[in-house]
């Protein structure tokens, strides 16, 4: 009897200590937010050395156990030369950008810049021309009269304007900004760099401290649920990357052979947005249209009708091909991952929601049938 009362005694410790726990946080909700942030913000050069470490073990793992596995057969050199020729094609890419997309780039946009106003007095006459659309018309002709570049110029004579305090306090919170991010940066590189070169060894670490805490089974567990979202997200991020480059290169020939203005820049828009599930090739695909028909309408259909081409290839063809079963998410849950996503977190979100959901689905589909076949169903589709 007094075992019983004092196992009762026990638990209702246990709820009083949680329920006063629960009124703590939610009696200091405000201050613990702002200590999550300020820890966050002091962890982030590290975080985002995982993230780097993450992408970059990509290719460095295909590296050391495809290409370089016969070729070096000291492990320790083998790891080196993967991970210092992984760092190089990384940077070689940010370079190619820089260098040559960037400046084509700005050509581009500068080259709308003139073509946007005539183009947009075309529009405004033939909006004209027809009664049931003057009204329009008349409106978008003001609304473009209003429009002063001049306003533009001031701001920024204000901003760096010699003797303004506030000029000089922004050009000065602009320039700490800028040093406090490079530092993180090269602090986030180096976290990284240590983190692939030394990855066994903490995964080993990792994996002594949950299984010398947690029961063998929970951490089997723990440890398959790992497996798999380490499988999707690789999956997703390379079979994104792979797609969006292939995408990319398609488009740009198809322009080219059909002579469509602004080859390049559209190109590249489409397949940078490709990288977006669902929403990212409509997004690709109205910029272009929208910088073509500038220039163009005829072009800009013409264009229309490849995108809708490449994106059937792509979707039916290339994307599968390269994701394989690893990404085997239907498309239903896609769109919900995209549309939580998206409205919670943004281009952010979407990009992290479908992999978890991929996860999530996985995971549902392994328990939903080991537990059908404890209890000895056999459904089938109608």
């Amino acid at each position: 009897m007094n075992k019983d009362l004092k196992e009762k005694e026990i638990m209702y410790i246990k709820i009083a200590s949680f329920a006063l726990l629960i009124y703590f946080v939610f009696a200091n909700i405000g201050y613990l937010w702002k200590t999550f942030l300020l820890i966050f913000a002091m962890l982030s050069p590290f975080i985002s050395g995982l993230m780097i470490s993450y992408v970059v073990n990509i290719p460095m793992r295909w590296l050391e156990k495809k290409h370089f596995a016969e070729k070096i057969q000291n492990r320790n050199l083998r790891r080196a030369f993967s991970l210092i020729t992984s760092y190089i094609l990384v940077i070689l890419i940010i370079s190619i950008i820089l260098i040559f997309i960037i400046p084509q780039l700005m050509r581009s946009i500068a080259n709308m810049g003139f073509r946007i106003p005539v183009a947009i007095d075309l529009i405004t006459n033939k909006l004209k021309e027809f009664e049931f659309t003057r009204d329009f018309g008349l409106k978008l002709e003001d609304l473009t009269k209003k429009f002063n570049y001049s306003d533009i110029l001031m701001f920024l004579a204000d901003f760096f304007k010699i003797g303004s305090s506030n000029g000089i306090n922004q050009i000065l919170g602009t320039i700490s900004s800028i040093f406090s991010k490079t530092v993180n940066i090269i602090l986030a590189l180096v976290f990284s760099i240590y983190a692939l070169a030394s990855k066994e060894q903490l995964l080993y670490q990792i994996k002594r401290v949950i299984y010398s805490y947690i029961k063998e089974e929970v951490a089997d567990k723990i440890f398959f649920v790992l497996k798999i979202s380490n499988d999707s997200f690789k999956a997703f991020i390379s079979g994104r990357f792979i797609d969006a480059v292939i995408i990319g290169l398609i488009t740009y020939i198809s322009l080219i052979i059909f002579a469509i203005p602004y080859s390049s820049i559209v190109a590249l828009a489409v397949g940078v947005t490709n990288v977006i599930p669902m929403v990212g090739p409509f997004i690709g695909a109205g910029f272009g249209i929208i910088m073509i028909l500038i220039v163009s309408p005829i072009k800009s259909l013409i264009f229309l009708i490849l995108i809708l081409i490449i994106q059937q290839l792509d979707g039916n063809f290339i994307f599968p091909k390269i994701a394989g079963k690893s990404m085997g998410l239907p498309a239903i849950w896609t769109l919900l991952a995209v549309t939580l996503g998206g409205g919670l977190f943004g281009i952010i979100g979407i990009m992290l929601f479908v992999p978890i959901f991929n996860i999530v689905y996985k995971l549902l589909a392994i328990d939903t049938k080991e537990n059908i076949d404890k209890k000895g169903l056999k459904l089938e589709k109608k």
